[in-house]
């Protein structure tokens, strides 16, 4: 496939592994890119996802093509590779993650063995690394006129490269010749950033766009992907039930690190577009409310969009979708609502371990990002987790918590002393605890029927059943050799 062929698409998926031109991010006005002192309004095509990487050549400083989603197959063979030899390292403190396709350090090692140009500029050592937003603010800060090659610590923390406790990489994963080396981090000083310029992860920027100040706030942000966010303070607790340490946000260069438990769905809002783009079922994302809403329940249906794995609290990578509960009745309205519920059944599961880690339980969640408008979808949430959610006017708090953290920099207001304004809708639980546990329950079996579906063939036992199977089939059903 040639380059120029695609040169105008924003992405698309080739060979099982998802290509973004980092190009697209920064077609902006010029008035947008006069940063930090303008304080112009990014459009929504600017919005970074974090754990997204690229690599920049240092001697033009343009992107690569070659940038990987954390959806990427490719992405998984590597990270299947590292895992004996970094999951112990990795979880033992500097970083406290689990090896996962959802981290850049692991699509970093596949451009590496598998992209020519990637591989020669990091032996020559002129390649630069960045997620998205590096690569954004170096082209607002000037770009091939001394553009900065910077980040923050929220960012550098999903790339499973920075020490977490220190706020500084982690030598000995940066240093070795399996995961990095060789590949130049993006500044010489910490991970924090430039003091007037306020960069967030999309997660920790809703954090502070909702408000989440205080230890025990908890927040819900919900688009293609789905992270719920738990204020642990200053203490950056090790969860022992599957979720991540991460940064939740650190407003100033000397101001203290608020750390966050952090759970990840892969498969949220992505599930809809799933049911509109490939199955057809729904020609708008809106639509799947109305769908869902034709029937009272899912009808015993039960899907698990792990398309590309299930992350926390599960993090495994071989496990895939699964529809199951069908019978004649089914249709298309109860496999929607089982779309929706998968959402809610997969923050329950995050929100249990968060509890169990903390030891202080959520009494409301905070919820905002596109997803959220679906009323269904919330009341559905509000009953599954038994306590309120909170929906505010805005949806979008990432762009809030962003724009407030870099009004707080330059002393424009202090946002730990501003109160959240305006309107929000609520809802609360409306199902018997006996309702919500068996529904709970056969989640929890649905969810065991899809894991470890990829890369395992058919074992020695399990082929000898089906070859004893086939043969009575044969019995029973002659061949006619002529």
């Amino acid at each position: 496939m040639s380059e120029s062929k695609y040169s105008k698409c924003t992405w698309y998926e080739l060979a099982f592994w998802f290509r973004k031109l980092p190009e697209s991010c920064c077609k902006l006005p010029e008035s947008c890119c006069k940063l930090p002192e303008s304080c112009c309004k990014l459009p929504e095509s600017c919005c970074k996802l974090p754990e997204s990487c690229c690599k920049l050549p240092e001697s033009t400083l343009q992107a690569y093509r070659y940038t990987c989603s954390s959806r990427a197959m490719a992405a998984m063979l590597a990270c299947s590779k590292l895992v004996q030899a970094y999951q112990a390292y990795c979880m033992q403190g500097p970083v406290w993650t689990s090896l996962s396709t959802y981290f850049s350090a692991v699509k970093v090692r596949w451009l590496i063995d598998n992209v020519a140009a990637v591989k020669t500029a990091v032996t020559e050592d002129r390649c630069l690394f960045g997620n998205v937003d590096t690569w954004l603010l170096w082209n607002f800060t000037g770009g091939l006129k001394g553009g900065k090659h910077i980040t923050d610590c929220t960012n550098a923390s999903r790339t499973m490269l920075m020490n977490i406790r220190t706020i500084q990489w982690d030598d000995q994963l940066c240093k070795n010749k399996k995961l990095v080396r060789g590949l130049r981090q993006f500044t010489h000083r910490s991970p924090t950033g430039d003091s007037n310029i306020r960069d967030f992860g999309d997660q920790q920027a809703a954090l502070v766009g909702q408000s989440c100040f205080k230890r025990g706030n908890g927040q819900e942000y919900v688009r293609d992907w789905c992270f719920l966010l738990y204020n642990t303070g200053t203490d950056a607790i090790i969860s022992k039930h599957g979720l991540l340490t991460t940064v939740g946000y650190k407003l100033g260069k000397d101001a203290p690190v608020t750390y966050a438990l952090e759970g990840s769905i892969a498969i949220s809002g992505a599930a809809v577009r799933w049911l509109r783009d490939n199955l057809g079922m729904i020609k708008d994302a809106s639509e799947i409310e109305t769908l869902a809403k034709s029937v009272e329940n899912t009808g015993g249906v039960y899907f698990v969009p792990a398309f590309s794995g299930l992350f926390a609290p599960y993090w495994q990578n071989d496990a895939r979708g699964i529809i199951c509960g069908l019978s004649q009745f089914s249709n298309k309205a109860h496999i929607a609502r089982a779309v929706l519920e998968a959402v809610c059944f997969q923050t329950r599961e995050i929100l249990d371990a968060m509890n169990q880690d903390s030891g202080i339980r959520l009494t409301k969640l905070q919820v905002d990002g596109g997803m959220t408008a679906n009323n269904l979808l919330m009341q559905i949430q509000a009953d599954l987790l038994n306590i309120p959610v909170i929906r505010p006017a805005m949806l979008e708090t990432t762009a809030l918590g962003a724009a407030v953290a870099a009004g707080n920099a330059v002393g424009v207001w202090n946002i730990k002393e501003e109160k959240p304004k305006g309107a929000i809708s609520e809802f609360t639980p409306s199902v018997t605890e006996q309702d919500r546990m068996s529904r709970y329950s056969k989640w929890k079996l649905a969810v065991q029927k899809s894991m470890h579906w990829e890369g395992h063939g058919i074992d020695g036992l399990a082929q000898g059943k089906v070859q004893r199977i086939l043969h009575k089939v044969r019995m029973v059903n002659p061949v006619d050799k002529k």
